[in-house]
């Protein structure tokens, strides 16, 4: 995989990470201005957004040469053991937390990712993880074309998703507070906006493998107006931030487009023979789905043991406190992904090629 892309998955993580810990570092009494807590607790959801764009490339590029129904069986078997072994080991983390309580919980929905609502999953951030292997089946589905189809398809995709949603917004309005909780998964799962990110992700795939971009400026301007004018719109136009579903629509059209851009740079930089932070990047990235999944697990357990309570009552240096956590997570994520995650990897894969080929 790209060094750069690794680089991604790695900020992307870590702006999901920082995100989460600043409610803890607001409710500890951390100062809401002038800090990295304060400034990702308006952006940090972001790092969604990037993985979703680069999960759409990532498939594109990883499908090139597969052929035929072993292919495809060999693509899903890989997509769905790296979602679930990996996913499975911290659920279990989560069955024993809540395990006087589950019946408030869809535990089959849980363990299966196909929970009608993102409040009925043990582990809430893996609401992502259900749209990754909803795109993940789309493209399994897809593989069964003539290669010069599918980019046709995904185009078609694409504009059948801005016109669902074009009629979800303005003839249904969908996006209404007192609406969208209510609102059918059709328009909420089926046909998100979040699809279009992916879709994205795929493009700039399909894009790298004939062309080239001879002139990143326009881009680098076009990733930092997207991300300014996301702050600009939340801070003054809405109540709440871009993370609340009901704003779905503008956190894809500005943070999408932005973590597209950002990715097509990122490639670009790597064709050029420019990698950003090599080792940091195999490392972190490569640790970024442990990372992603641990983050609230570990902020649950400094809950439990009452150190965020320490923290309150100590009532200084809770900056610095809570930046110490968020390295707890990472070195914890590094060594989950080393001693539990890579070898739980690499008996998948050879079960795999005993049985698929």
């Amino acid at each position: 995989m790209l060094i750069n892309i690794q680089f991604l998955r790695a900020i992307a993580a870590l702006l999901v990470v920082f995100y989460h810990t600043s409610e803890h570092f607001f409710v500890v009494g951390g100062e809401h201005t002038g800090n990295i807590f304060s400034l990702l607790s308006k952006i940090g959801y972001m790092g969604v957004n990037i993985f979703f764009v680069i999960s759409g490339y990532i498939m594109w590029i990883t499908t090139q040469k597969l052929q035929g129904k072993q292919g495809v069986v060999r693509f899903v078997y890989a997509r769905v053991t790296r979602i679930y072994l990996v996913y499975w080991v911290f659920l279990a983390f989560m069955v024993y937390y809540y395990h006087y309580s589950l019946s408030h919980f869809d535990l089959v929905g849980s363990i299966f990712l196909t929970a009608s609502s993102s409040s009925k999953l043990l582990l809430l951030v893996a609401w992502t993880l259900q749209y990754e292997l909803y795109f993940y089946f789309l493209f399994a589905l897809l593989l069964f074309l003539p290669k010069q189809y599918i980019i046709k398809v995904l185009i078609a995709i694409f504009v059948i998703i801005v016109l669902l949603q074009s009629y979800a917004s303005f003839g249904l309005d969908i996006y209404n507070k007192n609406i969208f909780n209510r609102a059918s998964t059709f328009w909420t799962f089926w046909s998100s906006p979040y699809i279009l990110e992916f879709l994205m992700g795929s493009f700039i795939g399909y894009f790298y493998q004939k062309k080239r971009i001879k002139h990143l400026v326009p881009l680098y301007v076009g990733a930092i107006v997207f991300v300014t004018f996301a702050l600009f719109y939340q801070e003054n136009y809405i109540d709440g931030t871009l993370a609340d579903g009901y704003y779905l629509r503008e956190r894809v059209l500005f943070l999408g487009l932005a973590s597209a851009t950002i990715l097509a740079i990122a490639i670009e930089w790597e064709k050029r023979s420019i990698q950003i932070l090599p080792k940091f990047s195999l490392l972190l990235g490569g640790a970024s789905y442990s990372l992603y999944l641990s983050h609230t697990i570990v902020l649950l357990f400094i809950y439990k043991i009452g150190l965020r309570d320490w923290i309150a009552r100590i009532g200084h240096y809770q900056l610095w406190f809570m930046i110490g956590v968020v390295f707890l997570i990472i070195i914890y994520s590094i060594a989950h992904y080393r001693w539990i995650e890579t070898p739980t990897m690499r008996w998948a894969h050879r079960l795999g090629k005993k049985y698929f080929g």
